[in-house]
């Protein structure tokens, strides 16, 4: 068979068409295609290499494949080209060789290799590119380009790239040079009903904090907790940490369910023990009954794990003992920072611990519903 012929079979077993999966004789065909120079077979190898973090191998075979287009240009290698050119700019950008410290001219390839892919047609670059082209320290020796940068990311953002249109908004609220059109395409990204942007919360809650506008950057800073912004916790626990000279020690917020059901908020540090002292004197257990924590936890889309659910009838029971914990433990040797456990105002029970009121009066208002 020719190379390519080759190659087809691969696809063909790796797909499972018309015959049964099997990847071990797909990549022996795609090496056999591979031999005779055939640039998608070469780039396939890359790509199977690349989704198994073989990031070394992947680059040998992108680097084959893009030799081999240049000394003969095929149009229907050519997307995979742009493919490669993509995936080896991803491996520099992100360090994924985990070179420490990243040397310049992995910021180089990075730049060249998004630049290529970019010129063939490439799209998904956008973010990554934008980026090179923003920080003078992705390109040692040139300054930054930053009306490019925004050309690219408004591309991306034409493209349906999210990434993207946070980072063209970021730059115009980082520079105080916000519109109404700012706005209106950040609050779009949030109420996308496709695929809503959780991250876009956090840019607003940056904008209206920096304009002194504190119930709306409140009021966006729920949203984004609630909807599990990374951006936005992370802007929280800095904040945090600034709060404390740097030396932010756990959380500070507990909720304590009350004898009667009620919830209610009390500023305490739930990762150290002996602070609660006031609120919870029951001895402290590792009891790992209780996995269904977890479950719990992602249906009320919390953010950290859930160590204990309280059975809000048991302590009715008559024939409940003194110190029995209706909740348990999930983990004890969980990082409380961030996680959460629920306890009775009679020190029977262990405490809510989270990052801040608004997160609290979330769950409060997630296990009233």
């Amino acid at each position: 068979m020719t190379p390519q012929e080759y190659r087809q079979e691969a696809i063909l077993l790796m797909e499972g068409i018309d015959c049964e999966p099997d990847r071990e004789k797909a990549l022996e065909y795609f090496h056999k295609g591979a031999e005779g120079k055939d640039i998608i077979s070469a780039i396939n190898l890359a790509a199977l290499a690349y989704d198994e973090e073989d990031y070394e191998q992947a680059l040998e075979w992108m680097d084959k494949g893009v030799e081999w287009y240049k000394a003969d240009p095929q149009e229907d290698a050519k997307d995979y080209v742009a493919f490669a050119y993509a995936r080896i700019g991803d491996i520099y950008f992100y360090n994924f060789l985990e070179r420490d410290p990243v040397p310049d001219f992995f910021r180089q390839y990075a730049c060249i290799n998004y630049t290529e892919a970019h010129l063939m047609g490439n799209s998904e670059v956008c973010n990554e590119l934008g980026q090179c082209l923003y920080e003078d320290e992705w390109m040692p020796g040139c300054k930054a380009d930053v009306e490019s940068a925004l050309e690219m990311w408004k591309e991306g953002m034409a493209a349906g790239s999210q990434q993207c249109a946070l980072r063209y908004c970021a730059h115009f609220i980082d520079t105080d040079n916000v519109d109404q059109e700012i706005i209106d395409i950040l609050e779009g990204l949030v109420r996308d009903e496709e695929n809503p942007c959780a991250d876009a919360c956090a840019v607003l809650y940056q904008y209206y904090s920096r304009e002194g506008n504190d119930e709306l950057a409140a009021e966006w800073m729920e949203c984004g907790l609630d909807m599990g912004s990374d951006l936005m916790q992370s802007m929280v626990e800095e904040e945090r940490e600034e709060e404390n000279g740097g030396n932010y020690s756990g959380d500070k917020c507990v909720i304590v369910v009350d004898t009667d059901g009620d919830f209610r908020i009390v500023k305490a540090d739930a990762s150290d023990w002996e602070s609660l002292p006031a609120i919870i004197d029951a001895d402290r257990t590792d009891n790992l009954r209780c996995a269904k924590f977890n479950d719990v936890s992602q249906a009320l889309g919390l953010k950290g794990n859930l160590l204990g659910m309280l059975d809000r009838d048991a302590f009715r029971k008559p024939d409940l003992e003194l110190n029995w914990h209706a909740s348990q433990w999930y983990d004890g040797m969980a990082d409380l920072a961030g996680d959460m456990i629920v306890c009775l105002e009679d020190s029977r029970y262990n405490p809510f611990s989270f990052a801040n009121e608004a997160e609290a009066q979330r769950v409060i208002d997630a296990l009233r519903r």
